[in-house]
C-alpha cells in the first residue's frame, strides 16, 4: 500500500510539473518617472522641479552584469519663469548584488544633458547648453513575475562643460519594466 501511495504521490508530482526557470529574460524596456535636482548656479530654478520623464532598454550581460540607455525628458524654469526643455539621455551598466525576485544593484551612468532655453530666442536660433556627466548609481528592481519589474534608482552625476565648469545632479527614478 505504501509503495502505490509513493508512485501515486510521483506521477501527481509529475503532471503538476512546470519547467524550471533559472534566471529572467535578458531584455528589458522601461518606464520611468523620477525627479532632476540641478545645481542652481548653471541657470536653474531651485524651486519644486516637476517630474521627469524617461524611457529605458537593458541588455543581461551574464555574471550579474547588465549594461542599458534610458532616453529622459523634463521641463525646468530658469531664475525668471521662462520654461527650458531638458534632454537627458544617458548609458549605464550595473552589477547585481544577488539575482532573485529581488535584485539590488551598484553602478556608473555617463549622462549627457542638452537643455533649450525658451526665453532666450535670437534671431531665431534658441539658447541652449550642453553638459557631459558621470556618476555613480544605485538601486534595486524586484520582479514580481517572470516578465514584469518594479525599481528604485538613486543617482549622484557631476557634470563638466568647458565654458562652465564642474556642477552636480542629484536624481531619484522610479521604474516599470517588462522583460524579454
Amino acid at each position: 500500500m505504501r509503495t502505490l501511495v509513493g508512485v501515486a504521490v510521483v506521477f501527481a508530482g509529475l503532471a503538476v510539473a512546470r519547467p524550471a526557470h533559472a534566471q529572467f529574460q535578458n531584455h528589458s524596456i522601461g518606464f520611468e518617472v523620477g525627479y532632476i535636482h540641478l545645481q542652481k548656479d548653471i541657470g536653474f530654478s531651485d524651486a519644486l522641479l516637476p517630474p521627469a520623464l524617461a524611457l529605458d532598454a537593458t541588455l543581461y550581460i551574464e555574471n550579474g552584469f547588465d549594461i542599458g540607455l534610458r532616453f529622459g525628458f523634463a521641463i525646468q524654469q530658469d531664475p525668471v519663469g521662462a520654461q527650458i526643455v531638458m534632454l537627458y539621455p544617458a548609458a549605464f551598466f550595473r552589477y547585481y548584488i544577488t539575482q532573485d525576485y529581488f535584485r539590488p544593484w551598484i553602478g556608473a551612468s555617463l549622462e549627457y544633458m542638452h537643455s533649450f532655453d525658451s526665453d532666450e530666442v535670437t534671431a531665431g536660433t534658441v539658447a541652449s547648453d550642453n553638459y557631459v556627466g558621470l556618476g555613480p548609481i544605485i538601486g534595486f528592481d524586484y520582479f514580481f513575475n517572470d516578465e514584469w519589474s518594479v525599481g528604485l534608482t538613486g543617482e549622484f552625476a557631476g557634470y563638466f562643460a568647458l565654458n562652465a565648469g564642474a556642477h552636480y545632479s542629484a536624481q531619484c527614478w522610479a521604474r516599470v519594466a517588462t522583460h524579454f
